[in-house]
């Protein structure tokens, strides 16, 4: 059997509910951890820049990056970049540009593993940063966990706001898909 059929055989009728999470993702979540107001924007399906270049670059690196490598996995509402399996574990990846937003990255994965994790599914989680040739191995404990809750709390009473948070600039603006809606 090909490793993709594998993967959809993991995963056929899988079907996830977080508690308390609603409409939250990992990409969400992901972007609450680098700007409250980029994740509020996100959360109304306002649209990004298309044309800038980091997500020009990302789209680059993704298309030409683990080729042979079961990729862009959906269920529900997760979009996994990398599915792979060692020594008969399965690890979910994230593949990211740089290490600049790892923390961000990492809490991102950890919403994956928790996820799993609550339907008896056993993975583990690694980070992937071809450009820098940098990998990292995340294992989902009570610190993370704990990390995760606080930080789903947060965003569910961000994107419940009836209006952003108040801008404020931090190092990740110049290279924001968002940027125009802060900065014009």
């Amino acid at each position: 059997m090909d490793s993709s059929k594998k993967h959809d055989v993991l995963f056929k009728g899988l079907k996830m509910k977080i508690h308390g999470t609603n409409n939250i993702t990992a990409s969400l979540l992901n972007a609450y951890c680098i700007c409250s107001r980029k994740a509020w924007l996100m959360s109304r399906n306002i649209g990004i820049n298309y044309d800038e270049s980091n997500l020009v670059i990302g789209k680059y690196i993704d298309e030409t990056s683990y080729l042979r490598q079961k990729k862009s996995i959906l269920i529900e509402n997760m979009r996994i970049d990398l599915l792979k399996k060692l020594d008969g574990i399965s690890i979910i990846c994230e593949i990211k540009k740089s290490s600049i937003s790892e923390k961000a990255a990492i809490i991102q994965i950890v919403y994956y593993l928790y996820r799993f994790r609550e339907y008896g599914i056993s993975v583990k989680g690694e980070l992937l940063i071809p450009w820098e040739r940098k990998s990292k191995s995340i294992k989902l404990d009570n610190k993370f966990i704990k990390e995760l809750k606080e930080s789903v709390q947060d965003l569910n009473s961000v994107i419940n706001r009836s209006s952003p948070p108040e801008f404020k600039i931090n190092r990740y603006c110049r290279r924001c898909a968002y940027h125009d809606f802060c900065f014009i």
